[in-house]
């Protein structure tokens, strides 16, 4: 079971990065959606945010250490989200195995 542990709402034009429940985050806007994601990089917790999103290899990279995370499967942990306007709303919850992004 999942339990809700914050929630939020940013605007669309945002990229970011903003906290949520203790979670640093930032908006992608990839193949015409718009994702939450947790702004850190697998290898040293780098800023995504101030990354590069390359859209025809889709991969967006690290600017601490050119490291390139594919976003296919960074979207695939986005936080669930809904944009409203010029809004995106978003939920972060917990599951029973700690803090979960969706």
């Amino acid at each position: 079971m999942k339990e809700h542990i914050g929630f939020g709402e940013v605007e669309r034009s945002m990229r970011g990065p903003f906290y949520s429940a203790g979670m640093r985050l930032f908006i992608a806007f990839y193949r015409e959606r718009y994702y939450v994601l947790e702004d850190s990089c697998k290898h040293r917790s780098g800023p995504l945010s101030l990354g590069t999103i390359d859209m025809e290899k889709g991969t967006i990279t690290c600017p601490w250490h050119e490291l390139k995370s594919c976003v296919k499967s960074l979207v695939k942990s986005a936080i669930p989200s809904i944009r409203m306007g010029e809004r995106i709303e978003f939920k972060v919850t917990k599951g029973t195995n700690g803090a979960s992004l969706s």
